[in-house]
């Protein structure tokens, strides 16, 4: 039978878990989360995981569960949902067990841009514990 393993990424300063995923190598995919390469891309994920580096520490890896790689779809959206009710403010964009990428479109293209938020506001926010869903009600007045 072909195993997985289900992970979190940790706040290593305050211990909160802010990612859920899968992945059927820890060590490279803990690397491929740090690399520059990955953290160009925008996401909650990595704007966090790049104010973590600017403080000179990295995220928390730990296995959290190790399941049939048949089955990893539903056991990420399970944990994501558990850790979500403990009340946990994860980075993750989606329920967990798909492999969908959004279609983002940036800056002015996006129907929901505003002028007036900068990245260090929602640096901030992030740093605070906020969702990704509470910043976007905050800030985006069509939601």
């Amino acid at each position: 039978m072909r195993m997985t393993y289900i992970y979190t990424l940790a706040d290593p300063i305050n211990g909160q878990i802010r990612y859920v995923g899968k992945a059927n190598n820890i060590k490279k995919t803990l690397s491929c989360h740090l690399t520059s390469s990955n953290l160009i891309k925008s996401s909650y994920k990595n704007s966090w995981i790049k104010g973590l580096q600017n403080l000179g520490v990295n995220p928390i890896i730990e296995i959290i569960d190790e399941v049939l790689f048949d089955e990893w779809e539903s056991w990420e959206q399970y944990w994501i949902s558990q850790i979500k009710s403990w009340g946990f403010k994860l980075t993750n964009l989606t329920n967990g067990g798909d492999t969908v990428i959004p279609d983002v479109k940036y800056g002015e293209e996006n129907y929901n841009y505003n002028h007036t938020v900068s990245d260090d506001m929602i640096m901030k926010l992030i740093n605070e514990g906020y969702s990704q869903k509470e910043i976007a009600y905050k800030y985006c007045s069509n939601l």
